[in-house]
């Protein structure tokens, strides 16, 4: 066991064990979300949730940057800027990789997966078959940075391979039919709406949409009412909607 943990907190290995630890707490997070939208409230417990994700996201929004400014120093031809919606697109090799349209938390974790993993198992193996007088210093150095460079590139075939059949998953509609949602009356699925969290079903193109809305007033929404959507969010992709009641 501390042999593992030895191999686990040390270099390379340990800077994929620190970004998986933060993708753990992402997703841990990201579930207990999820529930809240079926479980309602309880005692305002969820509602400090909601702030822990949204604090999450900037994590690993900035563990993403971090990870481009690296690729792009190493002369991996990693290219542009993280766009709002967060998705792969933004690092060069991983749109040549096929990942168009994937989301950057998703592609980054399933990296950092399997970077620790084959980090951690490199570096076990190479304890045991080369002598330990050989692990110091500069060959110390060339051999951990070896294994970074081999682990990174097995996470990023890997994703290449497991996400790209999934990228038709998370093809966002056209803004044009999002804005047409303007003036829909749609029916609340979550047990609240606030301006941090909610979401309707709404009717569009004689289909049901599940969306993201927003209400920035005190309000009695609860699971069944019905709102009505005065705006589009075009930059957090959410709709403004505002109790609809009948006349």
């Amino acid at each position: 066991m501390n042999g593992f943990v030895d191999v686990m907190l040390s270099f390379p290995t340990v800077i994929f064990t620190v970004l998986l630890g933060i993708a753990l707490i992402y997703w841990l997070l990201v579930i207990l979300g999820a529930l809240d939208h079926d479980l309602g409230d309880p005692g305002g417990f969820f509602h400090g949730v909601d702030g822990a994700l949204d604090g999450a996201q900037g994590a690993l929004d900035g563990v993403g940057e971090a990870a481009h400014g690296a690729l792009d120093g190493a002369g991996e031809a990693a290219h542009g800027a993280l766009d709002h919606h967060g998705s792969a697109e933004a690092f060069g090799i991983l749109g040549i990789l096929g990942l168009h349209g994937v989301p950057l938390t998703m592609v980054l974790t399933v990296i950092v997966l399997v970077g620790w993993a084959v980090s951690g198992l490199a570096t076990t193996l190479l304890r045991g078959m080369l002598p330990q007088d050989w692990l110091t210093g500069v060959l110390q150095w060339l051999v951990a940075g070896g294994v970074a460079i081999s682990a990174l590139t097995a996470g990023m075939l890997t994703a290449a391979v497991v996400l790209r059949p999934l990228r038709t998953v998370f093809k966002t509609e056209p803004g044009r039919r999002k804005n047409s949602l303007v003036g829909a009356i749609g029916v609340v699925t979550t047990q609240r709406v606030d301006e941090r969290f909610g979401q309707a079903e709404v009717k569009a193109d004689d289909d049901f949409v599940l969306i993201e809305v927003r209400c920035e007033q005190e309000n009695e929404l609860r699971k069944g009412s019905r709102v009505l959507i005065f705006e589009h969010d075009a930059k957090n992709d959410v709709f403004h909607v505002v109790a609809h009641r009948e006349d």
